[in-house]
Formats: structure tokens, sequence, C-alpha cells
């Protein structure tokens, strides 16, 4: 049973600009009963999600954490092994402390094939197909070593989310919050 939650991430999970009352950590709140606390920062690297970890998550004492990050890392060519390094870093500390984890894997990014820019297709491109690998490598990590995960993709398209293909819009917080639900659906029967 999931007492306490602490969603750990970037601005995907932060709800980059998104009103507060829009996230899908808030509506989780409404949905689940029990405490969910929103630890995403805005622009946030699984380095920095590792560094804060103990201040940010096991200091608040929760029951489960729902770790999710990365896609900023490949911004800054950080390489898949470091990114899914950090994050199993994060799920030792979490399991060392009674903290049962799930993984959130990112939804993905959309190219901007609107923009008249042919640097900014292609680079956006390139992300999109990183964070794709990226996606796949880290379900196939959490399936070898076992771990809960819930995909935050399941049910965005690419019309859930703003101006910039990377962030979900209103309508798309609602779909993470409902992907959010039914990967939960395990722990909130315990």
């Amino acid at each position: 049973m999931i007492k306490k939650l602490v969603c750990l991430g970037d601005s995907l999970t932060q709800g980059y600009e998104i009103d507060l009352s829009a996230r899908w950590t808030q509506g989780l709140k409404e949905k689940l009963n029990c405490e969910v606390v929103n630890k995403g920062i805005s622009g946030d690297t699984t380095a920095g999600m590792l560094a804060r970890f103990y201040h940010d998550v096991v200091s608040e004492k929760p029951s489960h954490v729902l770790i999710m990050g990365g896609t900023n890392d490949l911004f800054f060519d950080i390489s898949f092994r470091q990114i899914i390094y950090n994050i199993f870093a994060m799920t030792r500390q979490a399991k060392f402390n009674g903290i049962e984890v799930i993984i959130g894997i990112p939804p993905m990014s959309y190219a901007d094939l609107d923009s008249s820019d042919e640097s900014i297709i292609a680079s956006d491109r390139k992300h999109s197909k990183r964070v794709e690998d990226y996606r796949r490598l880290l379900m196939e990590y959490c399936t070898q070593d076992e771990r809960s995960f819930i995909d935050f993709n399941e049910f965005l398209t690419p019309d859930d989310f703003i101006a910039d293909k990377l962030h979900p819009n209103e309508a798309g917080q609602l779909l993470m919050r409902d992907s959010v639900i039914k990967g939960l659906s395990s722990f909130l029967n315990e």
C-alpha cells in the first residue's frame, strides 16, 4: 500500500509551463488516498537528482518513490550508461532505506517539423532518436533488474505536448496521471 509517494525528476515531473492545479502529480493527490510530493526541478539531470536524493527523497520518509529523469542528460550528450547508472544508484539508496521504487520511462519528444530552420529540425530529430533509444534501453534494464516501471508515453500523442514538443500540455498531464494510476495499480492493491 502506498502511504507517501515522492516523485523525483526534472521538468517532466515538475510540470513545466503548467499551472500547479493541472500538473499530473497534483492529479495523483486527488485520485490516490496518499500524500504525493513533487520533487521535480526543471533542467535537472540524473546527476543532480542523485546528488539531492537523500534530501529530497529519503528525508521525506516515503513508502514509495517514482524516479523519472534522463532527457536533460541527453541534451548534454551524457552516455546512456551513465544516465542509467545514476538512476540505479538512486534505486539502491531507496532500497537501502526501505523505499519501494518505480522507474518512470520519460515520454517521447517530437521533432519540430514545422520549423523553417533545417538545423532545428535536424537537432530535434537527433534528440527525439536519442530519447527513443534511451527509453528502450531503460525499459530493458528495468526488465532485467526486475524493477517496476511506468511508461509515460503509453497514452500520449504529439497533440498532447506544448509548442516545444518536449513537455506535455494540460491534456497530456491528465494522461500522465492516468499512466501512473495504471502503473501503480499493483501497489494500490497490496
